[in-house]
């Protein structure tokens, strides 16, 4: 099986890494080792989930995994016990519309900063690593990822589409969030307008 990124294993379906992860860790290892034990493992990459999952992470990257008593801890490793829990790698949404939503209305009226980044935070909670989002309004979006990207903000990982384009008269509850184009000289012009901005995608 490919690596796993050890975020596949902070993300634990019935429950988060909770205690185990607490600040008992032992220090001054030559690498951080932590074995893992006792979880249902489902891959993600179409191979039957595994029952009671063992699995050694070393600085941060898993580089070992196994059934039970397929190998042991190494010594001096941290061990947790996951019994009766579930691990899977991270999510990846693809066609999201986060900070559109006030929880009871869905418009471009509700895109702001605050609502942008609480959905991304909601998505971080419920397993999805990164989103792919459609549309954005006064660059929120790019400024949002880069702090992501640099550790300054919390949450999802955003890919973002800009503002992305729409037929004029067609962008819906998107209101004037999109790029508006009649043909084809105005298409080509707002792709060019997103590709100047670093956009992650055309949507």
């Amino acid at each position: 099986m490919n690596r796993l990124s050890a975020a596949a294993f902070c993300l634990l379906m019935a429950t988060g890494c909770g205690d185990n992860s607490g600040s008992d860790t032992p220090k001054g290892h030559e690498k951080d080792v932590v074995f893992v034990s006792g979880a249902l493992l489902i891959p993600g990459d179409g191979t039957p989930p595994i029952e009671e999952a063992t699995m050694i992470i070393e600085d941060g990257v898993i580089t070992k995994l196994g059934k039970k008593r397929e190998f042991f801890a190494p010594k001096g490793a941290y061990q947790v016990d996951l019994e009766g829990k579930t691990m899977t790698p991270l999510l990846v949404n693809l066609h999201a519309y986060p900070g559109l939503s006030n929880q009871k209305e869905f418009g471009a009226k509700n895109y702001k900063r605050e609502s942008l980044s609480a959905d991304l935070n909601r998505y971080g909670y419920y397993g999805v690593g990164a989103i792919l989002a459609a549309g954005d309004s006064d660059g929120l979006a790019y400024q949002l990822r880069d702090e992501l990207r640099e550790g300054k903000a919390t949450g999802a990982q955003l890919y973002t589409s800009g503002r992305g384009i729409a037929a004029k008269g067609g962008s819906g509850v998107m209101g004037s969030i999109p790029l508006l184009v009649t043909g084809d000289a105005d298409a080509r012009k707002a792709v060019s307008e997103l590709a100047d901005r670093n956009s992650d995608a055309i949507v």
